[in-house]
């Protein structure tokens, strides 16, 4: 049986291919990898928009599987691991970490100019 999509916005032909699959075959994206030259890879960023009616801890409890699975790729590979909760502007951001045991820890609300600071500085 295919699974249904979720979120109604990933219109992907490799994501209603693998809907077609068993259930117990699971997949995410990693939605980024920032990286810089002469260091790789220095994060996994996981984001999420930010609706005016939503709250950001709301959004986190419809992320399990996500930190579920972002905590093993941190735990396995040591990179730091982040979801990033932004208007749909990119004018806010909240930024959690997410660390090898699946907790996410609320770093701060940013600015745009806070969070471009953040992404520069990793």
């Amino acid at each position: 049986m295919v699974r249904q999509e979720q979120s109604f916005k990933r219109p992907s032909i490799y994501s209603e291919y693998h809907r077609t699959l068993p259930n117990w075959c699971y997949t995410i994206d990693v939605d980024w990898l920032e990286w810089r030259n002469n260091r790789g890879i220095v994060a996994f960023i996981e984001t999420a928009v930010k609706l005016p009616e939503t709250n950001p801890s709301s959004i986190l409890q419809t992320k399990e599987f996500e930190f579920k699975v972002l905590s093993e790729l941190r735990r396995r590979t040591k990179i730091p691991t982040y979801l990033t909760i932004h208007t749909e502007n990119c004018e806010n951001f909240w930024v959690y970490s997410i660390n090898e045991n699946g907790n996410t820890i609320f770093i701060k609300s940013m600015t745009k100019l806070e969070y471009d600071n953040f992404i520069k500085t990793l």
